[in-house]
């Protein structure tokens, strides 16, 4: 792998989390992921057991918090980015920092571990405090 696949690889990530944080200009979720794409979320979350599996589930794990956070809330706090083309896989560590939709200030650490292949995201890995969650309401919404 050269320099340019690790620049692809880190291009495709922030392209990512503009998408994620609302960036009306940015490439649509759908378009950075394989359409057999998979999301693992932590064995506690209760809202998803299994790992997540085809795009339109994908998507609808991240179309799920929509409604949990208010609206021009989220700020996503990058602390690390390490990126291994060879491997075609990247690692964030971040805090997501926002208001929840009743009001509620959020902040909650998160690592997510990304595989890529063709350039486009096909399986996520993430991890976070599931309890925290709970305990601001984040699952009751």
């Amino acid at each position: 792998m050269t320099t340019s696949d690790a620049d692809l690889l880190r291009n495709r990530l922030e392209e990512y989390y503009r998408a994620v944080a609302g960036d009306a200009a940015a490439t649509p979720l759908p378009e950075l992921f394989t359409p057999d794409a998979t999301w693992h979320l932590p064995r506690s979350n209760p809202l998803y057991q299994e790992p997540q599996r085809g795009l339109d589930k994908v998507m609808g794990v991240l179309t799920s918090g929509v409604g949990i956070y208010e609206q021009g809330s989220l700020d996503i706090r990058r602390s690390c980015t390490f990126v291994d083309a060879a491997q075609q896989r990247a690692c964030v560590q971040l805090t997501l920092v926002a208001r929840l939709a009743d009001g509620t200030p959020y902040e909650n650490d998160y690592v997510m571990v990304f595989a890529f292949r063709d350039g486009l995201i096909c399986e996520v890995w993430e991890h976070l405090d599931t309890l925290h969650q709970h305990r601001l309401g984040t699952f009751e919404t």
